[in-house]
């Protein structure tokens, strides 16, 4: 998908110059408030933990939810069923505009997790000459990129949804509608597709669902120059497109969470579906 498309879609979230903008430190307390919500709703969801039961195998109720904090990385909430196992949840909310940052971290970062030593100086002068309104990735760049990046490109979204916790499950919660969509997080990352792209300001796009670019924002950060590559605005993102591909995919079970009730029924189910 083109940047401009991305811009007349989700048009609240990009400023005149094409560039996200900042996601500061409310969104943290967001998604720390969404994994609580999470945590606390689905334990009285039984028609939900009967779907994930059947699905994963797993025998037992379920003894005890709860978020994991900081130290969880991507698995940030555990489930616990008095049979002895565990499911882990990477917790994603969205709101109008549909789009989750993933992961964010420093080109550095990127290259050392994502083994693209031959990208490193080539991806940090990006992000300092889009921080100048410049392209992200020179169309003279694109076919070295493009040769670098594309075996890659899945190691970067497992990277940016499951890391080494790996959770089994992805929600992506739609803080709009209260919907929470559970989904198989390996299934999901065996069945995406890893195309590199690019779009016309030189951002890449991974499949249809992932924008790898510059992250943009933080211009309170006073200690760098926005133009250097240590500025936090500098470092690089990988955004999930939520509401495309919920619209695309199925999940193992959605529910509408509502703290105030003791139980309530699954919106949408899918009885065919079973883990093999």
């Amino acid at each position: 998908m083109k940047l401009k498309n991305l811009k007349k879609r989700f048009s609240p979230i990009f400023s005149q110059s094409g560039q996200l903008k900042l996601m500061d430190k409310k969104n943290a307390a967001k998604g720390d408030k969404h994994e609580r919500l999470f945590s606390n709703t689905i334990k009285n969801e039984l028609s939900v933990l009967s779907k994930l039961k059947e699905y994963f195998g797993i025998d037992g109720g379920l003894a005890k939810a709860y978020p994991t904090g900081s130290a969880g990385g991507k698995a940030d909430v555990i489930l616990s069923f008095t049979g002895g196992k565990h499911l882990s949840a990477n917790v994603k909310s969205f709101g109008k505009v549909g789009v989750n940052q993933a992961t964010r971290g420093t080109v550095h970062s990127f290259v050392d997790h994502c083994n693209l030593p031959d990208l490193s100086a080539l991806l940090e002068q990006a992000v300092v000459r889009k921080s100048r309104k410049g392209r992200v990735i020179l169309d003279s760049d694109k076919e070295y990129v493009y040769k670098s990046l594309a075996p890659k490109a899945k190691s970067i979204v497992q990277f940016a949804l499951a890391r080494i916790e790996r959770p089994e499950l992805l929600v992506l919660y739609d803080n709009v509608a209260n919907i929470m969509y559970l989904y198989d997080l390996s299934a999901l990352l065996e069945d995406l597709s890893y195309e590199v792209t690019f779009s016309k300001p030189g951002n890449i796009m991974i499949g249809e669902y992932f924008l790898f670019h510059r992250k943009g924002g933080d211009g309170n950060d006073t200690r760098f120059e926005k133009t250097s590559s240590k500025h936090p605005g500098n470092d690089l993102a990988v955004k999930l497109l939520c509401r495309k591909y919920i619209a695309n995919n199925e999940p193992i079970v959605s529910y509408k969470p509502n703290e105030k009730k003791s139980t309530l029924e699954a919106v949408s189910v899918t009885p065919s579906l079973k883990k093999n």
